[in-house]
């Protein structure tokens, strides 16, 4: 999602749908790439407490060694694009 600059709740709500979705298909999603921007609505809409901490990635390459090893439990894995880790936190609405 690195090209993704700004992300809406109907977005969020969207993005959680495919979590949901791939969750009843047992398809992994993995999320690379977030911008402060979406990187902060998936915080707030508790999009980021969807996903376990490997498949939250800072990048597309990370991303794809996630994919590519399924016991990756990398630093980076938890990390947003600063290296500092991605604060998984109550939401603050009740939306998801």
């Amino acid at each position: 999602m690195k090209n993704v600059i700004y992300v809406d709740s109907s977005g969020a709500d969207s993005l959680a749908e495919l979590v949901r979705t791939c969750r009843r298909h047992h398809v992994r999603l993995i999320l690379c790439g977030l911008n402060h921007q979406p990187l902060d609505i998936a915080r707030r809409s508790g999009l980021l407490q969807l996903f376990a901490p490997p498949d939250l990635q800072t990048d597309l390459a990370s991303g794809i060694a996630a994919a590519l090893d399924q016991t990756v439990n990398t630093p980076s894995a938890t990390a947003d694009l600063s290296g500092k880790p991605y604060p998984v936190s109550a939401p603050t609405r009740s939306r998801l």
